[in-house]
């Protein structure tokens, strides 16, 4: 399969990025890079893939590290850092960079950067049983576009809604490695799982 040839990160090991961290491990990419600073808590219980009473207060990126090793033939790097200005470099190799992030203002930093390297982007985000996802390619600002003047919210969200998401991103990134993208390009997909709605919209 295509994706055996490919490096990926996912920046962000929540909700979404776990589910991703767990489908990418399955499907064998060459290399997976895994990017977070946080630990486990209580509150992630309800819909994070590793945390359990066993694992609060132990770092996100170490237990999705162990977990993949024991299911993958993928290389694992797992980088305990958040993203930022600092340490833009830690994408460098990448064909394609997963935004699983909880904040608007790091979302834009990742596009900013991404575009500069020329990396593509699958954007996630979910808040309720609502969600959206689209693919930002270098200097289409998608994701600039998508969050344009809007405040930050959170959310209780389920896991059966992030996997769905998560499910639907990594479809998203097998169709830019299969270019077939095209119906993509300057939308987004909206998700709205009360109504069982799945819309793809302009930017």
């Amino acid at each position: 399969m295509i994706v055996e040839e490919k490096t990926i990160a996912i920046i962000g090991l929540g909700g979404l990025g776990g589910f991703v961290a767990e489908y990418a491990a399955r499907l064998n990419f060459k290399k997976i890079i895994l990017i977070d600073a946080d630990k486990f808590t209580e509150s992630n219980m309800n819909r994070q893939l590793l945390c359990t009473s066993d694992t609060l207060d132990t770092f996100k990126v170490d237990n999705y590290y162990n977990k993949i090793k024991k299911i993958s033939n993928s290389e694992v790097i797992a980088i305990k850092e958040f993203f930022n200005e600092q340490n833009t470099n830690i994408i460098n190799d990448c064909d394609l960079v997963f935004d699983c992030l909880d904040n608007i203002k790091t979302r834009l930093l990742l596009e900013k950067v991404c575009s500069q390297k020329n990396i593509p982007i699958v954007h996630g985000s979910i808040g309720d049983n609502f969600g959206n996802i689209c693919l930002s390619l270098p200097n289409s600002k998608s994701i600039e576009k998508l969050y344009k003047n809007k405040e930050e919210t959170k959310l209780h969200t389920q896991a059966h809604s992030v996997a769905i998401i998560s499910s639907l991103q990594m479809e998203l990134a097998i169709k830019y490695f299969l270019n077939k993208y095209d119906m993509f390009i300057n939308k987004f997909i909206y998700i709205d799982l009360e109504d069982f709605e799945i819309k793809i919209l302009q930017l």
